[in-house]
């Protein structure tokens, strides 16, 4: 287990170092050199290179109340990592605190009067303990932060609200070109190729820029949701709808259930078709708003690649992303194939977790959400010519 302290307050990295190396985990520290710096500036770089802990000091951070939690939050989604708030001084009940209290980041030490009651308060929370707590208490926390909010609120009617900044990051993103929901497909051009990656690193892009905006839904028959469900904390289910909720993602299961699904107030979902091969139903995928495709380059991967393009070339918005082609010379040579759709050809980075997001996924997902989506075969009512993939002559 890595623990990253984000700071540069003396006293509290040495006693959290210690509770650290009292547990026998590994711990590291991000300087502000400066003494204080912005968080904002350091999150792409933090998510990165990802710890199983954060530590942030908020008294080496400049960041504006509502940019400073939004960003941590950020972070603490795209890693799946555990935070700790260091304030050091800090008013427990006002509106900062409250409000990563009500995103539900509980660890939070504002004071301690030594060391070492400092270092027991650090390694109580290592170890799933909430300092000053009874376990009535820590049990109506956990389940019910919506209501913690209200009365935290009610209790202190001085509190004022976090005001948004002027162009909040969510905003900055993924240009409205479609109707209210906006429905994507991934579909893979053979089975064990990336699919579901791709489907889970997309969904965690669109919820890191705008909360909860993105579901994942299972359209396919490899039950990996099922799976997930014996691998990880499940945080939430909902049986009626297919669904449960585990590393701040929604993932549904029961495609008999779109209707209701759509309902549930998300603004973009990701269907995963898994294999093309066993996608009965191509009617369904081509009404998609977004198709992606994903597949490979290598001998045993071109032929299915190829005969996949070829079967959704004429559908609207599709996208080409090939997998496990790490170096620029692999990609380069894909690239002098597609000729004419250089644009629409993009490369999945490493993503041994496909529940912890690659920041290096950014400009591929930017850039396929802002994209001018329309027909992309049809010119004035005429057939355009293409060529095959890995050469061949025009069809």
């Amino acid at each position: 287990m890595n623990i990253q302290y984000i700071g540069k307050n003396e006293y509290g990295a040495f006693a959290f170092e210690k509770g650290a190396q009292q547990l026998g985990r590994t711990f590291s520290i991000r300087t502000c050199e400066q003494g204080a710096c912005f968080l904002e500036d350091l999150t792409e770089e933090l998510i990165r290179k990802p710890a199983s802990w954060y530590i942030f000091d908020l008294s080496s951070l400049l960041d504006e109340a509502a940019i400073l939690v939004g960003e941590v939050e950020k972070i603490r989604c795209a890693t799946n990592a555990k935070v700790l708030i260091f304030a050091p001084g800090a008013d427990t009940e006002g509106n900062v605190l409250v409000s990563f209290r009500a995103m539900g980041m509980d660890n939070i030490i504002t004071e301690a009067t030594n060391l070492g009651e400092l270092q027991q308060q650090f390694t109580d929370y290592l170890q799933d303990k909430m300092p000053g707590l009874s376990p009535e208490q820590q049990e109506a926390l956990v389940s019910d932060r919506e209501k913690c909010y209200e009365e935290l609120l009610a209790e202190n009617p001085h509190l004022e609200q976090l005001e948004e900044p002027e162009e909040p990051r969510q905003n900055r993103i993924v240009k409205r070109r479609f109707g209210e929901v906006v429905k994507i497909a991934v579909v893979g051009a053979m089975e064990h190729i990336g699919t579901t990656t791709t489907a889970l690193q997309l969904t965690k892009f669109l919820n890191l820029q705008e909360e909860r905006s993105a579901a994942y839904l299972e359209h396919n028959h490899t039950n990996y949701v099922a799976s997930c469900k014996r691998f990880y904390r499940c945080e939430k289910e909902e049986p009626t709808l297919g669904c449960m909720e585990l590393l701040h993602m929604e993932l549904y299961h029961d495609p008999r259930k779109i209707p209701e699904i759509l309902q549930q107030g998300h603004r973009f979902f990701v269907f995963d078709y898994g294999s093309i091969e066993t996608v009965k139903d191509h009617a369904s995928l081509f009404e998609k708003d977004l198709i992606l495709l994903v597949g490979g380059a290598k001998p045993n991967e071109i032929e299915p690649m190829t005969d996949a393009m070829r079967s959704i070339y004429e559908q609207k918005n599709v996208f080409y992303i090939f997998n496990y082609l790490f170096t620029e010379s692999a990609r380069q040579g894909v690239l002098d194939l597609q000729k004419g759709n250089e644009k629409k050809t993009f490369f999945l980075a490493p993503a041994s977790d496909p529940f912890q997001y690659n920041p290096e996924h950014d400009a591929m997902f930017f850039a396929i959400m802002n994209a001018d989506h329309e027909k992309t075969d049809v010119t004035q009512g005429k057939r355009k010519k293409r060529k095959r993939l890995f050469g061949g002559g025009e069809r």
